[in-house]
C-alpha cells in the first residue's frame, strides 16, 4: 500500500499520455516544461536541501500538474527548503519539510509565486521540527493565498517558534477564496518564548473581519495545540469548522473576528487538562450547533465549554477591529457537554481602561444538554441578560445558574462514552423528541438523519450504528503513514505482502517479514548516531557532514582574520591600516586567528595595542600549518607599555599557514585590545602619518610604476594589504603587472608608499 499514491499517480499518467519528468533539483523544476496532465517527479537520490522550489504551470480541472515525491515521504527539504506554487490546478504530494529553518516573515509553503494559486492543492506531506535557532523567528508553515485551495492528509508537530501554523490570508476586496482544510493532523507545544502568534490556524486578520472568506475545515485531529488560548482563530466571515476532533488541547476554537461562520458536528475531548476549552463566540450571527464536549477542564470568562463574549459599546457588525465586538444574534442548539468543569459562560468583560463594556445580547440557547458540570451549566460575567432566549435545554447532576426557564433538570440517561466512543443518549431519555423551536438540521452529530421532532442534545437516538464516528489520529495525515486515512483497507508491507511484517528499518531498507533482510544489517551509525548517516569525524576531528550541519574541515577554512569573540570592534581592524581602529575582547584566552595565503616563513610580528602607552598588554603566540596542531613561539610577552607604534617581537624562523594572537588581558583589566598586527617586519606607518618625499607614478597604475628617489638605501618591497611581501628589488622602476588588482604597499628608504594596481 505504501506505494499506491506513486502507482496511481504513474497510471493516471500512462492512462492518459501524459509525460513523467524526473527533477533532481528547484532548478530542474522551475526550467521544466509540463503539460497539463504531466508529472515531476522529485528523485529521492538528490540533495533537496536548502532548495527554493518555486511551481509556476497551469494544469486544468481533468489534468492537473503534479509535483511528486518518490518514494515515501524520503524526499526531505531541510535547510533554507520552501516551496512556492502559483497557477492553476497544481498538485504537491509525498514530501517531508523536516529540520527548514527560514527567516522573519519568510514561509515555507506559500500559495503564490509572484501570481495567486486557484484549484492548487498540498497533499500527503509532513511538516516536523521546522524551527529556527531563534524561537522568536515568527514565519507561517502553509500560507494560503488565491482562491479555491486545499491542504489535505498532511502532518503538522513540533512547531515550537513564533507564527502560526497554518494562515489564510485575505484582501479587503477579496470574494469568497472557498479554500478547504481536511484531514490533517495538527500539534504544537506550549511556547518557550511567549505565546503571540501561536494558533495552529488562523483564517483572515483583524483588518479583513467583515470579508467573507467561506472556507471549510473539517475531519482534522487537533492534539496538544497549545501554544496560546486559540487553536484555531476566525478572523472572517462565512467560514464552517465540522468534523473535527479536538483532544488534550490547552486552548479553544475562537471566532475571535468575522460574522456568519458554523461549528458544527465536532469533538472535544479535554482530558481534563488545564485550560481546555470548546468554542468562543464573538461577533454576530454565529451558529455552534451539534457539538459534543467531554472532560473540559477550562473554566471562565475565556476557557469554558461554550464563552458568549461581551464586547465594546460602539462596535457593530460593520466594524473591523482588532477589539471585541459583542456577540449578538448567534445560536447555540443541539450541543451535549459531558463531565466537564462548566457549561455555557455569558458576557466575557475584555474591555480595557478607557472602553465602556457592552453586553451581548439577543443570542438564543435553545436544546443543550449539559450533565455532570462541576461548576454549574450556567455563568453570567455579571448578571442574566434579558434579551437572551432559551428553549429545551437539559441539565443534571449540577446546578443551573440561573433563573427559572428554558431548562429542564432530568437524567439524560446516557449510555456511558470511553476513549472517543461518546455518550449517546438511551432509547428511553427524556432528550428523545423534546426539542423545541424550528431548525433545518439534516443531521446529527453522527452524521443520522435528524427527522420528525429532533432529540435534545447533539445525538440523535438511532437504533443503528453511527454514520460518523469522531476522526482518529490514525485517519488523518499522509496515506504513506496512515493508510486508513485515505480509506485503504488492503494494506501491504514494503516488499508486497499483503498484511505484511516488513518495514523499512533505521537504514531505510525494507527488511524483516519474509524479506530475509535482518534490520539494520545494511549500514550502521555515523558519528552523529544516525543509521546509515553520512556524517564524518572529518581532519579538523569534528563530527561533520551529514544532518549535523558543521561544514566538513571547517577549521581548514582560510579566512584573512577571524577572531574568538569582539564588543563591535571587529578583527578587520587589525589590518586596515589605520590606528584608530582596533578589535577588542574581554577575558584571558580571546585571540585573532590569521590565515595566510600560501604557507610562508613566519620570523616576528609586530603589533600596537590600544592604550599602549597607559598600559603593558599580555599574550602568546601560535603558529600551525594545518589548523589543527599549533605551536607555541611566543609564551606570556608583555608589551612596553610605553608605546602607540608597531612594537616588533622575534622569534626562530618557522613555517606557518596560520597564526594566532591569544589575549592574556593588561596590566589595568582584562581586555584585550589590539590597532594593528603585522609580521615579518613589514612597516605600515601605524604611528601616523607618512610625510611623503618620494613620488610613485603612474598612481593608479595599469603595470609599471616609477619611483622618485636619487638612492635607495635597502631592498625595494612590495606587498600586499595583509601584510605579505609580493615582490623584492633594488630597481626604482618596478612591474606590476603579474599581480591582482588591488591595493599594494612599496616601502622605500623606510617610508611606505601606497599605490593601486587597476
Amino acid at each position: 500500500m505504501k506505494k499506491i499514491l506513486c502507482a496511481i499517480f504513474l497510471a493516471s499518467s500512462l492512462l492518459t499520455n501524459a509525460a513523467v519528468i524526473p527533477v533532481n533539483s528547484a532548478s530542474d523544476i522551475s526550467n521544466a516544461s509540463p503539460a497539463a496532465g504531466d508529472t515531476l517527479l522529485m528523485k529521492k537520490s538528490a540533495n533537496w536541501a536548502n532548495q527554493k522550489i518555486a511551481l509556476n504551470f497551469n494544469g486544468t480541472s481533468t489534468k492537473p500538474i503534479t509535483l511528486l515525491a518518490e518514494g515515501n515521504g524520503e524526499v526531505i527539504l531541510s535547510g533554507s527548503a520552501s516551496l512556492q506554487m502559483g497557477g492553476t490546478y497544481l498538485i504537491v504530494s509525498g514530501l517531508t519539510f523536516q529540520n527548514c529553518a527560514s527567516t522573519e516573515g519568510n514561509d515555507l509553503v506559500e500559495f503564490q509565486t509572484s501570481k495567486e494559486a486557484t484549484n492548487c492543492r498540498l497533499t500527503n506531506c509532513l511538516f516536523k521540527n521546522n524551527n529556527p535557532s531563534d524561537l522568536n523567528v515568527g514565519y507561517k508553515w502553509v500560507s494560503l493565498h488565491g482562491d479555491n485551495n486545499r491542504v489535505d492528509h498532511c502532518w503538522f508537530e513540533e512547531k515550537k517558534h513564533r507564527g502560526t501554523t497554518l494562515v489564510v490570508w485575505l484582501d479587503e476586496s477579496d470574494a469568497p477564496n472557498y479554500h478547504r482544510i481536511d484531514h490533517n493532523y495538527f500539534t504544537r507545544p506550549l511556547l518557550t518564548t511567549g505565546n503571540n502568534e501561536a494558533e495552529t490556524i488562523r483564517i483572515g486578520d483583524s483588518k479583513t473581519s467583515l470579508v467573507n472568506s467561506n472556507t471549510i475545515v473539517e475531519y482534522n485531529y487537533f492534539e496538544e495545540c497549545d501554544g496560546e488560548i486559540e487553536v484555531i482563530s476566525n478572523k472572517s466571515c462565512y467560514n464552517v469548522y465540522r468534523y473535527n476532533t479536538f483532544f488534550n488541547n490547552a486552548a479553544i476554537l475562537t471566532l475571535r473576528h468575522g460574522h456568519y461562520c458554523t461549528v458544527d458536528g465536532n469533538y472535544f475531548f479535554g482530558n481534563n487538562k488545564s485550560g481546555g476549552g470548546g468554542v468562543r463566540i464573538i461577533g454576530v450571527g454565529h451558529k455552534v450547533v451539534n457539538n459534543y464536549m467531554q472532560d473540559l477542564a477550562g473554566s471562565g470568562n475565556l476557557r469554558a465549554p461554550i464563552v458568549i463574549m461581551g464586547g465594546l459599546e460602539g462596535l457593530t457588525v460593520t466594524d473591523a477591529t482588532n477589539r471585541y465586538v459583542a456577540a449578538e444574534n448567534n445560536t447555540v442548539a443541539f450541543n451535549t457537554i459531558v463531565n466537564c468543569k462548566q457549561g455555557v459562560y455569558i458576557g466575557s468583560d475584555k474591555a480595557a481602561s478607557g472602553e465602556t463594556y457592552k453586553a451581548p445580547l439577543n443570542n438564543t440557547i435553545d436544546n443543550n444538554i449539559i450533565y455532570n458540570s462541576t461548576d454549574g451549566a450556567m455563568k453570567f460575567e455579571y448578571s442574566e441578560i434579558a434579551s437572551f432566549k432559551y428553549s429545551g435545554n437539559i441539565y443534571f447532576n449540577t446546578s443551573l445558574g440561573k433563573s427559572a426557564g428554558g431548562f429542564t433538570n432530568v437524567d439524560p440517561q446516557f449510555t456511558t462514552g470511553t476513549g472517543f466512543t461518546p455518550y449517546r443518549i438511551k432509547s428511553t431519555s427524556p432528550a428523545i423528541d423534546a426539542a423545541t423551536g424550528t431548525y433545518t438540521l439534516t443531521e446529527d452529530f453522527d452524521g443520522q438523519a435528524r427527522t420528525g421532532k429532533f432529540d435534545v442534545g447533539c445525538d440523535e437516538y438511532k437504533s443503528t450504528a453511527p454514520v460518523r464516528t469522531p476522526i482518529q489520529k490514525t485517519a488523518v495525515g499522509p496515506c504513506w503513514m496512515n493508510p486508513a486515512s485515505c480509506g485503504v483497507t488492503t494494506v501491504k508491507d514494503c516488499f508486497g505482502v499483503e498484511n505484511g511484517t516488513a518495514s523499512l528499518d533505521n537504514c531505510k531498507v525494507c527488511s524483516g517479514g519474509t524479506t530475509g533482510i535482518t534490520p539494520n544489517s545494511t549500514c550502521t551509525k555515523d558519528c552523529n548516531n544516525e543509521w546509515g548517516g553520512t556524517a564524518k569525524v572529518d581532519k579538523c576531528n569534528v563530527c561533520s557532514g551529514g544532518t549535523t550541519g558543521k561544514p566538513v574541515d571547517a577549521c581548514l577554512i582560510c579566512e584573512t582574520v577571524t577572531a574568538t569573540s569582539n564588543d563591535g570592534n571587529l578583527p578587520a581592524n587589525v589590518l586596515d591600516k589605520d590606528p584608530i581602529t582596533r578589535w577588542s575582547a574581554q577575558g584571558i584566552g580571546q585571540y585573532l586567528e590569521f590565515c595566510f595565503a600560501t604557507t610562508i616563513s613566519l620570523k616576528n610580528i609586530a603589533i600596537s595595542f590600544y592604550k599602549g602607552n597607559e598600559r603593558a598588554t599580555s599574550f602568546s603566540i601560535e603558529t600551525s600549518t594545518d589548523g589543527i596542531t599549533w605551536a607555541k613561539v611566543i609564551t606570556n610577552q608583555a608589551s612596553s607599555g610605553a608605546s602607540l607604534n608597531l612594537e616588533t617581537f622575534s622569534f626562530t624562523p618557522i613555517q606557518a599557514k596560520k597564526m594566532r594572537v591569544i589575549g592574556l588581558g593588561n596590566s589595568v583589566n582584562d581586555w584585550n585590545s589590539i590597532t594593528e598586527v603585522e609580521w615579518n617586519t613589514l612597516i605600515t606607518g601605524v604611528s601616523g602619518a607618512l610625510i611623503e618625499t618620494i613620488q610613485l607614478y603612474p598612481n593608479p597604475t595599469n603595470g609599471m610604476v616609477n619611483i622618485s628617489t636619487s638612492s635607495i638605501d635597502q631592498l625595494i618591497q612590495v606587498s600586499n594589504v595583509v601584510g605579505e611581501i609580493v615582490k623584492e628589488t633594488n630597481n626604482t622602476e618596478i612591474d606590476l603587472s603579474e599581480l591582482p588588482s588591488g591595493m599594494y604597499f612599496i616601502k622605500v628608504n623606510n617610508q611606505l608608499l601606497k599605490v593601486m594596481k587597476q
